[in-house]
Parts: C-alpha cells; structure tokens; sequence
C-alpha cells in the first residue's frame, strides 16, 4: 500500500506561524497497565502524503502525552499529526522505532496486528503561514521623523496591523515621530490579524549624507533592472546591489560607484543578470568614504513565464535544505519527488499551489551528500531539476 492516505482532511487547521514551534498532547490512548505496555508515538506528516517529517518517539505518560513540534525547517502548508499507540512487546518484532521517511500507509498495514486500528484516522491538523515580513522607509524633517511601513512577502496589507516601539497597534502604515521622540532606531511589530502572527525588527532612522529621492524595481524583457535617484550625496562611496529570496537574507551582487558630493539630481541603474526567474527582494547597502553604512528601503521584483514552471531553486548546492520557487496557472495539486540520479524516488508529496508565484522548502538534511532531481508534476508537464547535496 504506497501513498493512499487515509484518515480526515484538513478542513479545520490549527495556525503555526512559520519559525515557532507548537505542542501537540494526547489523552485518550491505552496506557501500561499491569501485564502489558504501552507506548504512543506522534508522527507528522504533510496533508496527503504519505512520508513521516517528524517523529516524536515514546512520549507515553501518566495522564497525556505531549510532544514540541517543529516548525521552523517546515515550509508553509498544512500539515498532519497521527497518534500510534502500541504495545511495546509486540511492536518490537514488527519494526518500531518509528522514524523519519518511514512511510505512514505501510505503518497502517499493520495497524490491526499491533497498533491502534484508529491510526490512520486520528489526525490533528495544522497549517504553517508565513510571518508578517516588512521593510521601513524613515524620512527625516526639521520637526520630527515620518516612518513608512513596507510589508514584505505574499501576506495581505488588508489583514496587517502595525506598533513601534510596543505601542499599541494601528491599522495605519504610517507613524509620525514628533522631534522630541527622534531616535536613531525603533521597533516596529508587525501583526497578521487573521493568523496572530507577528514579526519584529528595528527601523534605522539615522539621518543619511544623501537624499534617496526614488527606489524602483521592474522586469523588463525577463531582466530586474533597478533604478533610484538621488538629489544630494556628501561623502558617499558607492552602492552595493543586495539581493534576497526570502526578503530576510540577502548576499551582494553588484556595485555601483556613487557621485560622491552632488547637490543636484544623480540617477542610477542596475540589472541583475545572474538570477532566474523568480520573486527576488532588492535592498542598496550605501557606503559612505568614512565607512559607515547604511540601507535603502527594499523593493520586490517578480519575472514570470505565464506557464507552470521552476523557476529557482536556492541555494544549490546545499547541505541543509533548498527553497523552490515555481509558478502555477491554477490550483490543482502538483506531485513534487525527490529521486537520485538512478531514478528512484526518496520523497513524495503533493502541493496545493497559489495562483502566480509559490515558494516550497524541502529538507535534504537527512540524506547523503550527492546529486539528486527535484521533479514536479502537474498533470500536463513534468520539470526536472537538478540538486547537489554537499
């Protein structure tokens, strides 16, 4: 029996907000009695497939049992969380422990022999979403400091909410610091109110040696080309071209020299011709000649092919995990696989996209340093890519 699960959907899902961690207990389980014992694994797999992520282990105890999930290595998605309860004695002679990439269909074949019938059926059900990225802008007045809030990401502007510095939230994206309060950096959090999730991270309100007058972004025939302006610089080096997948991390690129001291209006260009197509988050790491350093606000850029597609995986080579960014026409459910160079599958499961551009993290951790294919199915067309675990 191979990838048929069984057991409820996940209509109703718990919200993790993705890098935490939840906790989930079980109390209606056979626990050791005299003669016999028992033990009660939790495993989580993704919504219909079939492979174990995380394994618990015996977390049996007197009144419930509990276990810490993790969520940070989980990519956003809904996830499955079954509880095998055992008897110890017999179990052993039919291959427990229970492990990762353990396969949970074939753990049911033999349900009936040493495991709660119930397995396959008892699910718990939650969905990992993203955090409430943002950027800021801050502008300095003679009377105070206006602060924009940029949100980074897919998440809705419409769900978000906004504080500085543990203030209470505002809907507004907009804070106006009045010149006694100005400071050289604040705390904005950020808060989805749908999911609950929140995102803190400090806003730099230093006062700059230049004015950056415009920041802007664009695909243009399948290139980002980035373009600002600036209407005055004192002591400004250059501008280093910072790129990044997730809108958190970002490496450098490119450089572009800057006029230096100019008290007129000087414009700046730079294409990125070394990324795929994808969503990319683009930041200017402004150096000054004294060596200080500053950044710009960031600006998300998207190249799309308008067909189903992988568009990047990053990083590659890896020995952790590498993120997939793919682009879907609709939303019927995509086959990913993870097969060695010899064309045997070693992971499976299904993905449910959104419509345009969908990002999938998938842990290699776990397996051998070599080459691997990612390939990802919609029915109409296979893509296959390759992958090196180092």
């Amino acid at each position: 029996m191979t990838n048929i699960i069984y057991g409820q959907n996940c209509a109703n899902s718990t919200t993790v907000c993705a890098g935490a961690t939840f906790e989930v207990c079980k109390s209606n389980y056979t626990q050791s009695v005299s003669g016999s014992d028992y033990g009660l694994v939790l495993v989580l797999t993704a919504e219909n497939s079939a492979t174990i992520i995380q394994s618990s282990g015996d977390v049996s105890g007197a009144a419930q049992a509990c276990f810490t999930f993790d969520a940070a290595m989980l990519s956003q998605g809904t996830y499955q969380v079954r509880a095998l309860n055992y008897e110890v004695e017999t179990a052993m002679n039919v291959g427990l422990p229970v492990n990762v990439g353990d396969n949970v269909d074939a753990v049911g074949a033999i349900a009936d022999v040493c495991y709660n019938a119930n397995f396959l059926n008892d699910v718990q059900c939650y969905e990992v979403v993203q955090l409430p990225m943002a950027t800021t802008d801050c502008t300095l007045f003679p009377n105070g400091a206006l602060i924009d809030v940029f949100p980074v990401g897919t998440v809705s502007a419409a769900d978000l909410v906004y504080s500085l510095n543990g203030g209470a939230f505002q809907s507004d994206n907009r804070f106006v610091v009045m010149e006694e309060d100005v400071a050289e950096d604040y705390i904005i959090t950020t808060m989805n109110v749908v999911t609950g999730c929140t995102y803190e991270f400090e806003a730099d309100c230093m006062s700059l040696p230049l004015e950056l007058t415009a920041f802007e972004g664009a695909c243009i025939e399948g290139n980002y080309v980035l373009n600002w302006t600036t209407s005055s610089e004192e002591d400004i080096s250059h501008f280093i071209v910072e790129r990044s997948t997730n809108g958190v991390e970002y490496m450098p690129i490119g450089e572009i020299v800057a006029a230096g001291h100019s008290t007129s209006i000087q414009n700046y260009a730079f294409k990125d011709e070394t990324g795929g197509l994808s969503r990319y988050y683009y930041r200017l790491h402004i150096i000054e000649t004294t060596g200080v350093e500053e950044y710009s606000r960031v600006v998300t850029v998207e190249c799309k092919t308008g067909s189903f597609g992988v568009l990047d995986i990053h990083p590659n080579p890896t020995n952790e995990a590498v993120v997939i960014t793919y682009e879907a026409m609709d939303r019927k459910q995509i086959t990913l696989k993870l097969a060695d160079v010899l064309g045997r599958t070693l992971h499976e499961e299904m993905l449910t996209p959104d419509l345009g551009l969908n990002t999938k993290m998938l842990d290699l951790s776990g397996f051998s340093p070599a080459v691997y294919v990612i390939l990802m199915d919609d029915g109409t067309r296979q893509i296959a890519k390759r992958v090196v675990r180092e």
